[in-house]
């Protein structure tokens, strides 16, 4: 789907891939068995799970919060170096790697382990929650 713009998108593919170029708005995209690829999204409110896949994600991000999720997959995402957000970043088998610096804050419930980050980007803000069963969690910046 290219510059389909809408106030909202709704996705689900059974087994096959997702791929959206230009959304705005919320974005919920959901595939049992494919991959999902959202590209220059502008100010997307995203909810992003795969069940076997992996999920690439470039653009800016908008009110949240934010989930992604993939079970068996890598996930990919490239945002803005000024993108202010309050991240969770966790994987059971993998490691998660982040271009943006992260500062955490650590508390009971938060950790600074190799495969659990949560902590402020750029100050904090919209909360963001990138969950990965098997696979790593990449953090980009995005080329503009």
């Amino acid at each position: 789907m290219e510059q389909a713009f809408a106030a909202s998108y709704d996705l689900h593919a059974n087994s096959g891939s997702i791929t959206v170029n230009g959304a705005k708005g919320n974005l919920k995209a959901d595939s049992d068995f494919g991959n999902i690829t959202i590209s220059n999204a502008q100010s997307v409110t995203l909810t992003i799970e795969t069940n076997s896949g992996t999920v690439e994600f470039s653009g800016t991000l908008g009110v949240g919060p934010h989930f992604v999720k993939s079970d068996f997959g890598g996930i990919n995402i490239s945002l803005p170096t000024d993108a202010k957000l309050t991240v969770d970043l966790k994987t059971d088998f993998g490691k998660i790697k982040s271009e943006l610096p992260v500062t955490v804050i650590l508390t009971d419930g938060a950790s600074s382990d190799g495969d659990q980050i949560s902590g402020d980007m750029n100050g904090g803000g919209e909360q963001l929650t990138v969950q990965a069963n098997s696979g790593n969690i990449n953090i980009r910046v995005s080329s503009k």
